[in-house]
C-alpha cells in the first residue's frame, strides 16, 4: 500500500514539474519566422531619403505586425560599406553598385545581391534667389565644379558648396557631370552642422547640390513647391535648347538631365522580411509614398498634363 501511494506521489510531482515546463515555454515569447512579412531586419539608407524610408518603414510595420525593420541613416559610402561588410541585410541610395562592389560581394557570397529600382531622382542646384542666373547649361555647370568659370559673369566669385565626403551627391556629381575632370579650387565643404539650403540661403555667391525631395513640398493642391529661401536652376542638356528646373513632370519625362536613381539592395536568397519590405516599396502603396516624397516612382504611372493659356 505505502509503495503504491509513493508511486502516486512520484507520478504526480512528475506531471506537476511538467506542466511547469510546458506553460512556461508557452509563455515564452515567440520570434517571428522570417518571412515576406514576419521577421527583423537591419538596414542602411542615404540619409537623403530619411523621410521617404521612414514612412515606408512606418505604414510596413503598420499593416504588419510582426515585422520590424531598423534602419542606419548615413552617407552613401557609409552605407555601401556596412552592406559589403554583412552590417546590414539591405541599403537604399541613389545608385547601383558599381562592377567592383559587386565582385567584392559576390566573391564573399558566391552570387550577386538583389536590387529593386524604387525611383528616379535628381539633383536639384541651388542659388541664392537673388542670383541673377536662372538657366545654365550641363557643360557651364561642369565648368563651374572643374574651375574653368570661376565667376557668375559679373565680377562675383562662385563658391561651390558640396556635402562632406562620402555624399552620394558627390559621386554623383563626379560621374555624371564632371566624368573624369577634377574639383576646382573654388569647391568647399559644407560646415559641419548647417544644411545646405540654409548655407545657401545666407550666402548669395554660392552655388549648392541637394536631392529634389528635400526643397520639395506640395500646396493643397498637390503643386510642387520649392521653398522661396533658395532658387533651382534651370539645366539644359546642350546650349539654346530649353532649360528645366527639377519638378516631378521633367523628372518623369527626362527632359531635367541631372537623374539619377534611387534603389533598394538586398542580400537575400530567399523570401524573407527584407524580399517583403522591398516588395512593399515596389507596390501601389509604397511607389504613392515615394510620389509624396518628391520623388518620381519608378513603377507607378505619372500622369502628365499640359495647360495651354
Amino acid at each position: 500500500m505505502k509503495r503504491i501511494q509513493y508511486n502516486l506521489i512520484w507520478i504526480i510531482w512528475c506531471l506537476s514539474i511538467f506542466i511547469l515546463f510546458s506553460c512556461k515555454k508557452n509563455s515564452a515569447p515567440k520570434t517571428p519566422q522570417d518571412t515576406t512579412t514576419s521577421g527583423s531586419a537591419v538596414i542602411a539608407a542615404d540619409s537623403l531619403y530619411k523621410s521617404m524610408v521612414d514612412s515606408e518603414v512606418q505604414i510596413f510595420t503598420t499593416e504588419y505586425k510582426d515585422a520590424s525593420i531598423s534602419v542606419h541613416y548615413s552617407n552613401e559610402a557609409y552605407a555601401v560599406q556596412s552592406f559589403l561588410n554583412d552590417s546590414v541585410r539591405g541599403i537604399i541610395i541613389g545608385r547601383e553598385l558599381d562592377a567592383r562592389e559587386v565582385k567584392i560581394f559576390s566573391d564573399k557570397k558566391k552570387y550577386e545581391p538583389r536590387t529593386v529600382r524604387l525611383a528616379t531622382d535628381a539633383i536639384a542646384v541651388i542659388v541664392h534667389p537673388k542670383n541673377p542666373v536662372d538657366d545654365i547649361t550641363v557643360d557651364q555647370l561642369r565648368n563651374i565644379l572643374n574651375g574653368t568659370t570661376t565667376d557668375w559673369g559679373d565680377g562675383r566669385k562662385i563658391s561651390v558648396i558640396l556635402d562632406n565626403e562620402g555624399s552620394g551627391t558627390i559621386t554623383f556629381l563626379r560621374d555624371s557631370v564632371l566624368k573624369g575632370d577634377v574639383m576646382g579650387k573654388s569647391v568647399y565643404v559644407l560646415p559641419k552642422g548647417q544644411s545646405m539650403m540654409t548655407y545657401i540661403s545666407s550666402h548669395p555667391d554660392a552655388v549648392g547640390f541637394v536631392g529634389v525631395n528635400q526643397i520639395t513640398s506640395f500646396d493643397a493642391n498637390a503643386n510642387q513647391l520649392f521653398p522661396e529661401k533658395i532658387k533651382p536652376l534651370g539645366i539644359s542638356k546642350i546650349a539654346g535648347k530649353r532649360a528645366y528646373k527639377p519638378y516631378q513632370a521633367y523628372v518623369a519625362s527626362r527632359n531635367y538631365p541631372l537623374l539619377r536613381f534611387t534603389n533598394f539592395i538586398f542580400d537575400e536568397t530567399h523570401k524573407g522580411i527584407t524580399s517583403g519590405f522591398a516588395s512593399f516599396m515596389a507596390s501601389d502603396k509604397g511607389q504613392r509614398i515615394i510620389l509624396k516624397d518628391g520623388l518620381v516612382p519608378a513603377n507607378a504611372p505619372i500622369r502628365l498634363i499640359q495647360i495651354n493659356n
